[in-house]
């Protein structure tokens, strides 16, 4: 006989892990302290070598080489004096370009770290194993949707939950208002049986007659569509519609918990919103967050997208203003975690389809592979760059095809040194990350 659970699964979708028979043993009880991780999805494959670029003399000398013909188009604003410089631990003297004034400002005050070159991996891999190409390379490389998905889900487009989520699923919290994307619908946030809540500010807006003082000139017609959906969702007998109905209410209940916030506009309204949509919606979570007392929740999770980074063509016509975007957003949200004394229960990434290309296509760059990440909050260990920092060249051990990285550092190690700051001990990441053993398991020390 079919389980009430299974057909849910089968005719709704609800989320199941990447992996077959993904059900988290629950290693652990939820803390007394509340934390929230959000993850920042830069679509189309932001690039990396535009991020951070090299200010010695002579790696600096390769890298305009290499893109020489775009930087015609940059307007001296990659000039060797103005990158705002910082080193790594190796001693790679590196600098973000201008835009990125208020990342290099939490940098230097260290609630910023800089994860390097880390992408999807079936196992350490190098240019060697690409002649003759080995098993251990992975498929649909510079497939936007594909790879998208590999860092979110740990497999291919149409994955049904992702690895936020699974770690989501070591605590209690089962309401979609504890999993909240903000932009394009994604699998990141759903786990084995909640599947999260998508929203923006345009979809605040309830239905007619749930939240209208008068539907159809009728000041009692409201609370009648109420009353009659509640008392169908509890005693339609066809299964498949009483499932749809709850689900309906859910809805209903979950937007009246999260309306709240978002129209009452707290610390959100501290985020420069100007032009801004990765603003506007990092505002949108710190309002659900100042709120968090309210839900009662012990952990919450976010994801938010913010596009435009595919940049065949014309890069320095669009990058620049999306990195300066990137930068204002991400200082302003946790200027505002800050003003509210919750920046060190809060913790901020970024994730990207992939780098790009090293040497340019005329006034672009191409799909690549391995790319840098920030990682920012008040727990952070910040002010250092995590992992090796690849030569700006071309034909180096790493160097997939023009300059584009073969990764050093996979998705699971990211996320692994993520999920233990989240709560989940080491039984519960290895459930969550089922091929991190390939890895160094402890190579990210992000806290």
């Amino acid at each position: 006989m079919t389980s009430r659970r299974n057909f849910l699964k089968g005719a709704l979708g609800t989320a199941a892990a990447a992996g077959a028979g993904w059900a988290p043993q629950r290693a652990l009880a939820a803390g007394s302290s509340y934390k929230a991780l959000v993850c920042i999805t830069l679509v189309g494959g932001t690039d990396t070598h535009d991020f951070l670029i090299p200010t010695t003399a002579s790696d600096y000398s390769r890298w305009v080489d290499l893109r020489a013909s775009m930087l015609e188009a940059s307007k001296g604003t990659r000039e060797r004096s103005l990158l705002l410089g910082l080193n790594n631990a190796e001693g790679t003297s590196v600098g973000f370009a201008p835009e990125l004034q208020e990342l290099h400002e939490l940098y230097q005050e260290g609630a910023l770290a800089i994860v390097s070159n880390a992408g999807p991996l079936n196992g350490p891999t190098s240019a060697a194993d690409f002649s003759p190409r080995t098993g251990i390379v992975p498929d649909r490389l510079g497939s936007h949707n594909d790879q998208r998905s590999v860092w979110k889900t740990g497999g291919f487009d149409g994955a049904p939950s992702g690895w936020l989520g699974r770690l989501m699923d070591f605590f209690p919290e089962d309401s979609p208002a504890a999993r909240v994307t903000i932009g394009e619908s994604s699998p990141m946030v759903a786990g084995a049986d909640t599947v999260g809540f998508t929203m923006s500010r345009r979809n605040l807006r309830l239905p007619d007659g749930f939240e209208d003082s008068k539907v159809f000139g009728s000041t009692e017609l409201p609370a009648l569509l109420r009353k009659h959906y509640r008392k169908t969702g509890r005693t339609m007998d066809n299964m498949f519609m009483r499932e749809v109905l709850k689900a309906q209410n859910n809805a209903y209940d979950v937007s009246l918990m999260l309306r709240r916030p978002l129209l009452e506009g707290t610390v959100g309204q501290q985020i420069d919103q100007e032009e801004n949509l990765l603003a506007e919606r990092l505002a949108m979570v710190a309002d659900i967050i100042a709120d968090s007392a309210t839900f009662g929740f012990d952990r919450q999770i976010f994801h938010v997208t913010f596009g435009g980074f595919d940049t065949h063509r014309d890069q320095f016509d669009v990058l620049p203003g999306l990195q300066r975007k990137l930068a204002t957003a991400l200082k302003g949200f946790h200027r505002a975690m800050q003003s509210i004394g919750m920046d060190e229960q809060v913790t901020a990434f970024t994730i990207t389809d992939f780098g790009r290309t090293l040497q340019g296509n005329v006034t672009g760059t191409d799909h690549g592979w391995g790319s840098h990440h920030c990682v920012v909050g008040g727990a952070v260990r910040g002010g250092r760059v995590i992992g090796e920092m690849p030569p700006y060249e071309v034909g180096h051990d790493q160097d997939w095809r023009r300059g584009a990285l073969i990764p050093t550092l996979s998705v699971e190690q990211y996320g692994a040194s993520l999920g233990r700051w989240f709560g989940v001990d080491e039984a519960g990441i290895n459930q969550v990350f089922p091929n991190l053993s390939r890895f160094d398991p402890n190579a990210v020390d992000l806290f």
